[in-house]
Protein backbone atom coordinates (compact mmCIF):
# COMPACT_ATOMS: atom_id res chain seq x y z
CA UNK A 1 0.00 0.00 0.00
CA UNK A 2 1.00 3.79 -0.79
CA UNK A 3 1.32 6.03 2.19
CA UNK A 4 -1.42 8.17 0.92
CA UNK A 5 -3.30 4.59 1.85
CA UNK A 6 -1.76 4.51 4.82
CA UNK A 7 -2.51 8.00 6.08
CA UNK A 8 -6.12 7.76 4.99
CA UNK A 9 -6.39 4.29 7.56
CA UNK A 10 -4.46 6.29 10.48
CA UNK A 11 -6.86 9.19 10.10
CA UNK A 12 -10.06 6.78 9.63
CA UNK A 13 -9.01 4.64 12.94
CA UNK A 14 -8.18 8.19 14.56
CA UNK A 15 -11.95 9.79 13.78
CA UNK A 16 -13.43 6.25 14.50
CA UNK A 17 -12.03 5.71 18.04
CA UNK A 18 -12.52 9.42 18.65
CA UNK A 19 -16.29 8.59 17.73
CA UNK A 20 -16.89 5.64 20.12
CA UNK A 21 -14.85 7.02 22.92
CA UNK A 22 -17.25 10.44 22.82
CA UNK A 23 -20.08 8.46 21.59
CA UNK A 24 -20.34 11.44 18.64
CA UNK A 25 -22.28 9.98 15.94
CA UNK A 26 -20.92 13.35 13.98
CA UNK A 27 -18.00 12.16 14.23
CA UNK A 28 -18.82 8.29 13.12
CA UNK A 29 -20.41 10.14 9.70
CA UNK A 30 -17.29 11.49 8.93
CA UNK A 31 -14.95 8.77 9.34
CA UNK A 32 -17.39 6.46 7.19
CA UNK A 33 -16.04 7.75 3.75
CA UNK A 34 -12.96 7.90 4.58
CA UNK A 35 -13.02 3.73 5.72
CA UNK A 36 -14.75 3.24 2.46
CA UNK A 37 -12.17 4.94 0.88
CA UNK A 38 -9.71 2.92 2.40
CA UNK A 39 -11.09 -0.83 1.93
CA UNK A 40 -11.92 0.17 -1.73
CA UNK A 41 -8.31 -1.45 -2.84
CA UNK A 42 -9.78 -5.07 -1.37
CA UNK A 43 -12.96 -4.45 -3.86
CA UNK A 44 -11.17 -3.44 -6.98
CA UNK A 45 -8.76 -4.86 -9.79
CA UNK A 46 -4.73 -4.89 -7.96
CA UNK A 47 -2.58 -3.21 -10.08
CA UNK A 48 -1.30 -4.74 -13.91
CA UNK A 49 0.90 -4.66 -15.95
CA UNK A 50 4.86 -4.99 -16.86
CA UNK A 51 7.57 -3.03 -18.38
CA UNK A 52 10.39 -4.47 -20.91
CA UNK A 53 13.73 -2.91 -21.49
CA UNK A 54 16.00 -2.83 -24.56
CA UNK A 55 19.48 -2.29 -24.01
CA UNK A 56 23.16 -2.84 -25.10
CA UNK A 57 25.12 -5.45 -23.42
CA UNK A 58 27.91 -4.09 -24.32
CA UNK A 59 30.28 -2.43 -22.08
CA UNK A 60 31.13 1.27 -22.28
CA UNK A 61 34.31 2.24 -22.15
CA UNK A 62 35.40 6.13 -21.34
CA UNK A 63 38.51 7.85 -19.07
CA UNK A 64 38.37 9.48 -15.98
CA UNK A 65 37.47 12.83 -16.46
CA UNK A 66 35.23 12.12 -19.63
CA UNK A 67 31.59 12.29 -19.82
CA UNK A 68 29.52 8.87 -18.88
CA UNK A 69 26.16 8.75 -21.24
CA UNK A 70 23.88 5.91 -21.10
CA UNK A 71 20.14 5.47 -22.41
CA UNK A 72 17.43 3.01 -21.58
CA UNK A 73 14.44 2.23 -23.80
CA UNK A 74 11.58 1.25 -21.57
CA UNK A 75 7.75 0.16 -22.91
CA UNK A 76 4.80 -0.20 -20.89
CA UNK A 77 3.07 -3.61 -21.36
CA UNK A 78 -0.15 -5.25 -19.85
CA UNK A 79 -3.73 -3.74 -18.07
CA UNK A 80 -4.37 -0.09 -19.82
CA UNK A 81 -5.85 0.82 -15.98
CA UNK A 82 -3.55 2.35 -13.79
CA UNK A 83 -0.57 4.21 -13.53
CA UNK A 84 3.23 3.16 -13.86
CA UNK A 85 6.30 5.24 -13.75
CA UNK A 86 9.91 3.90 -14.00
CA UNK A 87 13.26 4.95 -12.72
CA UNK A 88 16.62 3.95 -13.18
CA UNK A 89 18.14 2.20 -10.37
CA UNK A 90 21.76 3.89 -10.25
CA UNK A 91 24.91 2.38 -8.33
CA UNK A 92 26.60 4.05 -5.85
CA UNK A 93 29.25 6.96 -7.17
CA UNK A 94 27.40 8.05 -9.63
CA UNK A 95 26.31 11.83 -9.76
CA UNK A 96 23.95 12.51 -12.30
CA UNK A 97 23.90 15.94 -14.15
CA UNK A 98 20.60 18.13 -14.10
CA UNK A 99 20.36 17.32 -17.98
CA UNK A 100 19.18 13.16 -16.97
CA UNK A 101 16.20 11.88 -17.55
CA UNK A 102 16.06 8.47 -14.62
CA UNK A 103 12.09 8.51 -14.62
CA UNK A 104 9.23 8.39 -16.76
CA UNK A 105 5.41 7.96 -16.37
CA UNK A 106 4.28 5.46 -18.70
CA UNK A 107 0.72 5.08 -20.13
CA UNK A 108 -0.49 1.53 -21.76
CA UNK A 109 1.72 0.63 -24.68
CA UNK A 110 3.94 3.78 -24.54
CA UNK A 111 7.61 3.91 -24.50
CA UNK A 112 10.23 6.34 -23.23
CA UNK A 113 13.96 6.88 -23.27
CA UNK A 114 16.06 6.99 -19.70
CA UNK A 115 18.83 9.12 -20.18
CA UNK A 116 22.00 9.35 -18.01
CA UNK A 117 24.80 12.04 -18.16
CA UNK A 118 27.13 12.13 -15.32
CA UNK A 119 31.31 12.35 -14.16
CA UNK A 120 32.21 9.38 -12.53
CA UNK A 121 35.58 8.28 -10.88
CA UNK A 122 37.49 5.63 -11.86
CA UNK A 123 35.55 2.35 -11.78
CA UNK A 124 33.30 -0.65 -13.03
CA UNK A 125 29.58 0.21 -12.97
CA UNK A 126 27.04 -2.21 -13.37
CA UNK A 127 23.45 -0.80 -14.31
CA UNK A 128 21.58 -3.73 -13.18
CA UNK A 129 18.04 -3.01 -12.98
CA UNK A 130 14.84 -0.41 -13.44
CA UNK A 131 12.16 -0.10 -11.00
CA UNK A 132 8.34 -0.40 -12.64
CA UNK A 133 5.74 0.68 -10.13
CA UNK A 134 2.35 0.19 -11.36
CA UNK A 135 -0.25 2.01 -9.03
CA UNK A 136 -4.53 2.04 -8.94
CA UNK A 137 -6.13 5.28 -10.04
CA UNK A 138 -6.89 6.30 -7.02
CA UNK A 139 -3.42 6.15 -5.66
CA UNK A 140 -4.33 3.53 -2.58
CA UNK A 141 -2.48 0.22 -3.99
CA UNK A 142 0.65 -0.44 -5.76
CA UNK A 143 3.24 -2.75 -6.61
CA UNK A 144 7.07 -2.88 -7.33
CA UNK A 145 8.39 -5.08 -10.48
CA UNK A 146 11.83 -5.00 -11.32
CA UNK A 147 13.33 -5.68 -14.73
CA UNK A 148 16.53 -6.79 -15.00
CA UNK A 149 19.30 -4.92 -17.84
CA UNK A 150 22.73 -5.69 -18.73
CA UNK A 151 24.98 -2.91 -19.17
CA UNK A 152 27.91 -1.36 -17.29
CA UNK A 153 30.59 1.56 -17.99
CA UNK A 154 34.07 0.92 -17.59
CA UNK A 155 36.30 4.18 -16.08
CA UNK A 156 39.57 4.04 -17.02
CA UNK A 157 42.41 5.93 -14.77
CA UNK A 158 43.81 8.78 -16.61
CA UNK A 159 47.42 8.48 -18.12
CA UNK A 160 49.84 11.29 -17.93
CA UNK A 161 52.15 11.09 -20.95
CA UNK A 162 55.60 11.08 -19.77
CA UNK A 163 58.81 10.85 -22.45
CA UNK A 164 62.32 9.79 -21.94
CA UNK A 165 61.35 7.40 -18.54
CA UNK A 166 64.87 5.64 -18.45
CA UNK A 167 65.23 2.68 -16.50
CA UNK A 168 68.41 0.86 -16.41
CA UNK A 169 67.93 -2.79 -15.03
CA UNK A 170 70.46 -5.40 -15.15
CA UNK A 171 68.89 -8.19 -17.45
CA UNK A 172 67.56 -7.19 -21.18
CA UNK A 173 65.22 -8.87 -23.37
CA UNK A 174 66.26 -9.54 -27.03
CA UNK A 175 63.85 -7.90 -28.64
CA UNK A 176 64.68 -4.10 -29.56
CA UNK A 177 63.98 -1.20 -27.09
CA UNK A 178 65.08 1.84 -25.89
CA UNK A 179 66.94 0.58 -22.43
CA UNK A 180 71.23 0.43 -23.25
CA UNK A 181 72.08 -3.56 -23.45
CA UNK A 182 76.08 -3.44 -22.81
CA UNK A 183 76.50 -4.93 -25.53
CA UNK A 184 77.62 -4.20 -29.15
CA UNK A 185 74.88 -3.90 -32.09
CA UNK A 186 72.16 -1.80 -33.90
CA UNK A 187 71.45 0.97 -32.39
CA UNK A 188 72.48 4.75 -32.24
CA UNK A 189 74.96 5.34 -29.26
CA UNK A 190 79.06 5.01 -29.69
CA UNK A 191 80.20 1.71 -27.92
CA UNK A 192 83.48 1.45 -29.56
CA UNK A 193 85.91 0.30 -32.41
CA UNK A 194 87.78 -2.66 -33.88
CA UNK A 195 89.43 -4.10 -36.69
CA UNK A 196 87.23 -4.11 -39.85
CA UNK A 197 86.21 -7.98 -40.47
CA UNK A 198 85.21 -8.89 -44.07
CA UNK A 199 81.48 -8.25 -44.40
CA UNK A 200 81.03 -5.51 -41.49
CA UNK A 201 78.38 -2.77 -43.18
CA UNK A 202 80.31 0.22 -44.96
CA UNK A 203 78.44 2.69 -43.33
CA UNK A 204 80.35 1.84 -40.08
CA UNK A 205 83.45 2.16 -41.66
CA UNK A 206 85.17 5.13 -39.57
CA UNK A 207 86.81 6.93 -42.58
CA UNK A 208 88.45 9.62 -40.42
CA UNK A 209 90.87 6.35 -38.79
CA UNK A 210 91.61 5.25 -42.46
CA UNK A 211 92.77 8.89 -43.29
CA UNK A 212 95.17 9.38 -40.51
CA UNK A 213 96.61 5.61 -40.08
CA UNK A 214 95.83 4.12 -43.40
CA UNK A 215 93.52 1.29 -41.57
CA UNK A 216 90.46 0.04 -41.91
CA UNK A 217 88.41 0.30 -38.66
CA UNK A 218 84.76 0.01 -37.91
CA UNK A 219 82.69 2.02 -35.21
CA UNK A 220 80.27 -0.42 -33.02
CA UNK A 221 77.02 0.65 -31.18
CA UNK A 222 75.28 0.04 -28.05
CA UNK A 223 72.20 -1.92 -29.04
CA UNK A 224 69.23 -0.53 -27.51
CA UNK A 225 67.11 -3.72 -26.44
CA UNK A 226 63.81 -3.86 -24.10
CA UNK A 227 62.87 -5.09 -20.67
CA UNK A 228 60.82 -6.94 -18.60
CA UNK A 229 59.27 -4.49 -15.80
CA UNK A 230 57.11 -5.36 -13.22
CA UNK A 231 55.06 -2.55 -11.68
CA UNK A 232 53.84 -2.90 -7.65
CA UNK A 233 50.54 -1.29 -6.77
CA UNK A 234 50.43 -0.70 -3.00
CA UNK A 235 46.62 -1.03 -2.36
CA UNK A 236 46.75 -1.53 1.38
CA UNK A 237 44.05 0.10 3.39
CA UNK A 238 46.49 0.95 6.26
CA UNK A 239 49.02 3.32 3.12
CA UNK A 240 45.94 4.64 2.13
CA UNK A 241 44.55 8.29 3.19
CA UNK A 242 41.45 9.78 2.40
CA UNK A 243 39.53 13.19 2.09
CA UNK A 244 36.65 15.04 0.81
CA UNK A 245 36.33 13.81 -2.79
CA UNK A 246 39.83 12.70 -3.04
CA UNK A 247 42.10 9.55 -2.07
CA UNK A 248 45.98 8.99 -1.94
CA UNK A 249 45.31 5.35 -3.59
CA UNK A 250 43.75 7.26 -6.76
CA UNK A 251 46.85 9.25 -7.18
CA UNK A 252 49.12 6.11 -6.77
CA UNK A 253 46.76 4.35 -9.62
CA UNK A 254 47.37 7.63 -12.04
CA UNK A 255 51.06 6.96 -11.33
CA UNK A 256 50.86 3.30 -12.02
CA UNK A 257 48.94 3.67 -15.11
CA UNK A 258 51.28 6.48 -16.23
CA UNK A 259 54.33 5.04 -15.78
CA UNK A 260 52.86 1.59 -17.39
CA UNK A 261 51.40 2.47 -20.88
CA UNK A 262 54.68 4.76 -20.92
CA UNK A 263 56.84 2.00 -20.73
CA UNK A 264 54.98 -0.22 -22.84
CA UNK A 265 55.32 2.81 -25.88
CA UNK A 266 58.62 2.20 -25.31
CA UNK A 267 58.45 -1.56 -26.59
CA UNK A 268 59.13 -3.18 -22.82
CA UNK A 269 57.45 -5.88 -21.40
CA UNK A 270 55.08 -4.53 -18.36
CA UNK A 271 53.52 -6.47 -15.82
CA UNK A 272 51.08 -5.33 -13.07
CA UNK A 273 50.60 -6.87 -9.52
CA UNK A 274 48.18 -5.04 -6.76
CA UNK A 275 49.11 -5.99 -3.17
CA UNK A 276 46.57 -5.79 -0.92
CA UNK A 277 43.28 -7.53 -0.12
CA UNK A 278 44.64 -10.23 -2.53
CA UNK A 279 47.31 -10.53 -5.02
CA UNK A 280 46.12 -9.73 -8.35
CA UNK A 281 48.38 -10.36 -11.50
CA UNK A 282 48.62 -9.77 -14.86
CA UNK A 283 51.64 -11.33 -16.50
CA UNK A 284 54.14 -8.69 -18.65
CA UNK A 285 53.35 -8.17 -22.20
CA UNK A 286 53.48 -5.44 -24.94
CA UNK A 287 51.43 -4.14 -27.52
CA UNK A 288 48.61 -2.58 -28.04
CA UNK A 289 46.07 -4.82 -26.65
CA UNK A 290 48.30 -5.78 -23.51
CA UNK A 291 48.23 -1.86 -22.50
CA UNK A 292 44.53 -2.11 -22.78
CA UNK A 293 44.66 -5.02 -20.59
CA UNK A 294 46.38 -3.11 -17.99
CA UNK A 295 44.06 0.20 -17.94
CA UNK A 296 41.29 -2.04 -17.61
CA UNK A 297 42.67 -3.67 -14.59
CA UNK A 298 44.09 -0.74 -13.32
CA UNK A 299 40.30 0.33 -13.30
CA UNK A 300 38.65 -2.02 -11.27
CA UNK A 301 41.44 -2.34 -8.17
CA UNK A 302 40.52 -1.23 -5.20
CA UNK A 303 42.29 -0.96 -1.81
CA UNK A 304 42.27 -4.21 1.28
CA UNK A 305 43.65 -5.54 4.08
CA UNK A 306 44.71 -9.32 4.31
CA UNK A 307 46.70 -10.38 7.01
CA UNK A 308 49.13 -12.59 4.98
CA UNK A 309 49.90 -9.77 2.65
CA UNK A 310 50.15 -6.58 6.24
CA UNK A 311 53.92 -6.21 5.03
CA UNK A 312 56.13 -6.04 1.68
CA UNK A 313 58.17 -9.41 2.63
CA UNK A 314 55.02 -11.10 1.65
CA UNK A 315 55.66 -9.99 -1.93
CA UNK A 316 55.63 -13.14 -4.17
CA UNK A 317 58.89 -12.82 -6.23
CA UNK A 318 58.65 -16.26 -8.26
CA UNK A 319 56.29 -14.23 -10.56
CA UNK A 320 58.39 -11.85 -11.52
CA UNK A 321 61.65 -12.56 -14.15
CA UNK A 322 65.10 -12.73 -13.08
CA UNK A 323 66.78 -9.41 -12.45
CA UNK A 324 63.99 -7.51 -13.87
CA UNK A 325 63.00 -3.88 -13.31
CA UNK A 326 60.68 -3.59 -10.39
CA UNK A 327 58.28 -0.05 -9.88
CA UNK A 328 57.01 0.08 -6.84
CA UNK A 329 53.91 2.68 -6.32
CA UNK A 330 53.38 3.35 -2.81
CA UNK A 331 53.49 6.01 -0.13
CA UNK A 332 55.82 3.57 2.33
CA UNK A 333 55.69 2.77 5.52
CA UNK A 334 58.37 2.66 7.81
CA UNK A 335 58.36 -1.41 8.26
CA UNK A 336 58.67 -1.51 4.42
CA UNK A 337 62.57 -0.11 4.20
CA UNK A 338 63.80 -3.88 5.13
CA UNK A 339 61.49 -5.87 2.17
CA UNK A 340 62.62 -3.00 0.04
CA UNK A 341 66.31 -3.82 0.82
CA UNK A 342 66.13 -7.25 0.79
CA UNK A 343 64.44 -7.08 -3.24
CA UNK A 344 67.59 -4.89 -4.12
CA UNK A 345 69.94 -7.45 -2.57
CA UNK A 346 68.04 -10.09 -5.16
CA UNK A 347 69.61 -8.71 -7.75
CA UNK A 348 66.21 -6.33 -8.99
CA UNK A 349 66.67 -3.13 -10.12
CA UNK A 350 64.46 -1.34 -7.97
CA UNK A 351 62.35 2.09 -8.54
CA UNK A 352 60.36 3.47 -5.78
CA UNK A 353 57.69 5.86 -6.84
CA UNK A 354 56.01 7.44 -3.23
CA UNK A 355 53.05 10.27 -3.28
CA UNK A 356 53.68 12.21 -0.39
CA UNK A 357 51.05 11.25 2.02
CA UNK A 358 52.27 14.25 4.28
CA UNK A 359 51.26 16.85 1.82
CA UNK A 360 48.04 15.24 0.78
CA UNK A 361 47.62 15.56 4.56
CA UNK A 362 48.24 19.03 5.07
CA UNK A 363 45.76 19.88 2.10
CA UNK A 364 43.24 17.91 3.54
CA UNK A 365 43.77 20.03 7.34
CA UNK A 366 43.72 22.94 5.73
CA UNK A 367 47.58 23.63 5.68
CA UNK A 368 49.31 24.83 2.70
CA UNK A 369 52.83 22.94 2.38
CA UNK A 370 54.16 25.84 0.31
CA UNK A 371 54.58 27.88 3.30
CA UNK A 372 56.30 25.35 5.79
CA UNK A 373 53.07 23.72 7.08
CA UNK A 374 51.52 26.86 8.48
CA UNK A 375 47.77 27.28 8.69
CA UNK A 376 46.42 29.88 6.52
CA UNK A 377 45.56 32.86 7.41
CA UNK A 378 41.83 32.65 7.20
CA UNK A 379 41.78 29.33 9.54
CA UNK A 380 42.83 31.42 12.83
CA UNK A 381 45.17 29.16 13.88
CA UNK A 382 48.19 29.22 16.07
CA UNK A 383 51.12 29.16 13.80
CA UNK A 384 52.75 26.28 16.35
CA UNK A 385 50.31 23.90 15.24
CA UNK A 386 52.55 22.93 12.34
CA UNK A 387 54.98 21.19 14.80
CA UNK A 388 53.43 17.34 13.76
CA UNK A 389 53.30 17.87 10.11
CA UNK A 390 57.13 18.71 10.70
CA UNK A 391 57.83 15.67 12.64
CA UNK A 392 56.29 13.98 10.12
CA UNK A 393 58.02 15.46 7.44
CA UNK A 394 61.25 14.56 9.17
CA UNK A 395 60.43 10.92 9.93
CA UNK A 396 59.76 10.83 6.27
CA UNK A 397 62.38 12.39 5.33
CA UNK A 398 64.90 9.73 6.75
CA UNK A 399 62.56 6.74 5.47
CA UNK A 400 63.26 7.88 1.94
CA UNK A 401 67.01 8.74 3.02
CA UNK A 402 67.59 4.79 4.33
CA UNK A 403 66.32 3.75 0.94
CA UNK A 404 68.70 6.12 -1.23
CA UNK A 405 71.60 4.67 0.45
CA UNK A 406 70.46 1.08 0.10
CA UNK A 407 71.04 1.63 -3.83
CA UNK A 408 67.28 1.99 -4.02
CA UNK A 409 65.93 5.17 -6.42
CA UNK A 410 62.84 7.03 -4.72
CA UNK A 411 60.81 9.67 -6.39
CA UNK A 412 58.72 11.52 -4.00
CA UNK A 413 55.99 12.95 -5.62
CA UNK A 414 53.77 15.66 -4.01
CA UNK A 415 49.93 15.08 -6.00
CA UNK A 416 49.28 18.59 -6.03
CA UNK A 417 51.75 18.97 -8.87
CA UNK A 418 52.26 16.75 -12.41
CA UNK A 419 54.30 13.49 -11.88
CA UNK A 420 55.81 13.69 -15.03
CA UNK A 421 57.91 16.61 -13.37
CA UNK A 422 59.08 14.94 -10.38
CA UNK A 423 59.89 11.79 -12.74
CA UNK A 424 62.14 14.31 -14.88
CA UNK A 425 63.64 15.60 -11.73
CA UNK A 426 64.75 12.22 -10.85
CA UNK A 427 65.88 11.92 -14.15
CA UNK A 428 68.12 14.46 -13.67
CA UNK A 429 69.86 14.17 -10.90
CA UNK A 430 70.60 10.48 -11.97
CA UNK A 431 72.15 11.55 -15.59
CA UNK A 432 74.54 14.16 -12.99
Amino acid sequence: MTSQWRLCAALSLVLLGAAFALVNADLFLVALPILAFVLSPAFSAAPDGHVEAVTAREPVTVTEGEMVAASFRVRRIGSPAGRASVRLALPEGVAPLPDSRLSAELAPGEECELRLRCGAPRGLYDFNEIVAVFRDELGLSERRDVVAVHASVLVLPRVEPMTGLRIRPLRTRTFPGVVHSGVSGAGLEFFGAREYSPGDPMRQVNWRALARWDRLVTNLYEEERAVDVGIVLDARTITNSVAPGRSLFESSVHAAASIAVSLSLQGDRVGLLSYGRSLDWLAPGAGRTHRARLLHHLARVQTGDHVAFADLKYLPLHIFPPRCQLVLVSPLRKDDVLPLRYLHALKFELLVVSPDPVSFEARREGRSAEHGGKYRASCERPEGDGLPEKILRAERAVLLARLRRSGIHVVEWDTASALGASMRRWAGMRAS
